[in-house]
Order: C-alpha cells, then sequence, then structure tokens
C-alpha cells in the first residue's frame, strides 16, 4: 500500500513538473512583436525589440556590453532621433540573453535595423490558458486515480450485485 502511494506521488510531481514546463513554454508564446514602421510612433508603444545594426552593435557596445545584437525594453521617451529605452533585457550574437533592471539606454534610430513592439497576442493567451486548465485537471485525475481499485482507506471498493 505505502509503493501505491510513493508511485502515485512520483507521478503527480512528473505531471506538475512536465506541466509547469509546458505552462512556461506556452506563456512565453502569448507575445507577438508587431513591426513599428516609423521611429516616431515608437514613443506610444510599451514594450519594443530593437535589432541593432553592425554598426549600433559597435557603437553601443560602451552603454549595453560587447556583442548584443537585440535590445528589450520599455520606451521612456524620444529625443529627437533617439530613443530612451528602459531595458528589460538584451540578446548577444551568440545566442546569450541578460536581463535588466529598466536601467536607461538612449538607442541612435541609426543604431537600429529593426523596431518591433512587443504586444499581447490575444488568442494564443486564451489557448495557453485553456491548456494549463486542461493539464491541472489531468494532474488531478493522475493524482486521485491510485491504479490499485481500492478507496481511499486502502480497503478494496465491493460494488453489491444488482
Amino acid at each position: 500500500m505505502e509503493n501505491d502511494r510513493s508511485a502515485r506521488r512520483v507521478r503527480v510531481r512528473r505531471a506538475a513538473l512536465l506541466g509547469s514546463l509546458y505552462a512556461t513554454q506556452l506563456l512565453a508564446g502569448c507575445y507577438r512583436a508587431v513591426p513599428i514602421a516609423d521611429a516616431g510612433s515608437a514613443a506610444n508603444a510599451r514594450r519594443v525589440i530593437a535589432s541593432l545594426t553592425m554598426q549600433g552593435t559597435t557603437d553601443l557596445a560602451a552603454q549595453v556590453g560587447p556583442g548584443v545584437v537585440r535590445l528589450e525594453g520599455d520606451v521612456a521617451g524620444m529625443r529627437g532621433d533617439t530613443l530612451e529605452l528602459a531595458l528589460t533585457r538584451t540578446e548577444q550574437a551568440n545566442g546569450t540573453d541578460n536581463s535588466w533592471q529598466r536601467q536607461r539606454v538612449l538607442v541612435p534610430r541609426a543604431s537600429v535595423a529593426t523596431l518591433a513592439e512587443r504586444r499581447l497576442d490575444r488568442k494564443r493567451s486564451w489557448l495557453a490558458a485553456a491548456a494549463v486548465g486542461a493539464m491541472a485537471f489531468l494532474a488531478a485525475v493522475i493524482a486521485g486515480s491510485g491504479g490499485g481499485g481500492g478507496g481511499g482507506d486502502g480497503q478494496p471498493v465491493i460494488t453489491p450485485p444488482g
């Protein structure tokens, strides 16, 4: 009987771990990048992703570090042809991400190859919420099925014929 409970705990933990990993991936996919054609309209955006030019990577190295090819942050303002970002993340050419604590960085428009606004995708969000709910339901079903066919007290359930 103790082995059944132990096996059940292992199944529940495994399902919870897999579910949380899957949910993390789903929730990360709830956002999409919408291109911003005019740098002036970036001032109206909340969170932007700026892909840097090769020269921009070189020019901004003193502010954001060497090899940074992408910046993500909240728009703090526009100063002429310069975008002021409160950085939340940078990405290097080798794929390494670095988190920032909203430090302010001035980014000249000439340093930006492409600019996009990071927006919540409502359809993906609803799908992710439905998937997380389904995983929670399955975890509850797995947790509730001991596989032994017995009741909660460890005794077999006997159903009278009829």
